[in-house]
């Protein structure tokens, strides 16, 4: 994606409140993975 000055004026005119969701949405994903592959290389230990 290219940046643009206007995109970057966009980002920051963006509520912290409808960002908030998506950031904990993203969080909890890339936590959820985290454990399937420590989870995965306990597995393959054993």
């Amino acid at each position: 994606m290219k940046v643009t000055p206007e995109h970057n004026e966009r980002i920051a005119k963006m509520k912290f409140r409808s960002v908030y969701p998506h950031y904990i949405t993203k969080i909890k994903k890339r936590q959820n993975h985290r454990r399937t592959t420590s989870s995965n290389n306990l597995a393959h230990g054993f």
